[in-house]
């Protein structure tokens, strides 16, 4: 299962970009160029990022500017809760929690997490 940036994060970048080339453009500030440029590239590289992907008992979550990731094992999808926002994952007897600002991921994916690792007890 994979979770994406949500696409309010990634436009928004985008068009901030662009709003900061045009600006530095119009009024010869190089300033503006360069930070339109960095969230060019930012929302560029969100459009394709990947937020989280929870597969084969490990949850690995992306940087978005690096290569970085950082991975939870588990146990078995008992393992794993979500409640609103944040994820909680139970390793090694200790629990975790991975939030997920809710601006930034896709909701109609982390919709669907949420069906698959309900709270235990929950009502739906």
């Amino acid at each position: 299962m994979v979770v994406h940036y949500s696409r309010l994060y990634r436009y928004f970048a985008l068009f901030m970009g662009v709003l900061n080339v045009v600006m530095g453009v119009v009024a010869s500030n190089t300033l503006s160029l360069v930070v339109g440029a960095v969230f060019i590239v930012l929302g560029a590289i969100a459009l394709s990022s990947v937020y989280v992907r929870i597969e084969n008992n490990v949850i690995t979550l992306y940087a978005l500017l690096a290569p970085f990731k950082r991975r939870i094992p588990f146990q078995s999808p008992d393992d794993i809760t979500v409640v609103g926002p944040r994820l909680f994952v139970k390793t090694e007897g200790v629990t975790r929690m991975i939030n997920a600002p809710t601006w930034m991921v896709n909701q109609t994916e982390w919709a669907r997490l949420q069906d698959n690792f309900l709270e235990k007890g929950d009502a739906r």
